[in-house]
């Protein structure tokens, strides 16, 4: 099954963030039910590659869509990162960066996790740490 849906252009880049928000927990929702059940493996032990989407495109694909075409932007790891935390017990969330590009007129958005000790990891850049050892 596959769902999608289509946003306005002309909403406001806070409303994309609140949005995307919603999207990531129902996405989270998913993840942890695919990692529970052992349909995809642990997210630092796949050789799954971090790599942006299209722009102007934003697909919000659980983790096994993820693991099987082998990458992800930075809301797919995160969500599969912070579902593998849930499922521990550790109570991980989504901690969303913006910063305005004044050249483009518009905000970049990036995914992290934010810890239950204030920490934050951002798997994106442990999979490009991951991408480059491997090489």
């Amino acid at each position: 099954m596959e769902i999608g849906l289509t946003l306005p252009d002309e909403l406001p880049d806070v409303t994309r963030v609140e949005l995307a928000r919603g999207y990531l927990e129902a996405l989270t929702r998913t993840d942890r039910y695919l990692v529970r059940n052992g349909w995809v493996p642990p997210l630092y032990s796949t050789r799954v590659l971090y790599r942006l989407e299209p722009r102007g495109i934003e697909q919000f694909v659980d983790a096994l869509t993820c693991y099987r075409r082998g990458w992800g932007d930075c809301a797919h790891p995160s969500a599969w990162r912070i579902a593998e935390y849930l499922e521990q017990g550790i109570e991980a969330s989504p901690l969303f960066h913006a910063r305005f590009m004044p050249r483009e007129n518009r905000y970049d958005v990036h995914c992290v996790i934010r810890l239950p000790d204030g920490s934050q990891e951002d798997p994106s850049r442990r999979m490009r740490e991951l991408e480059k050892r491997r090489k």
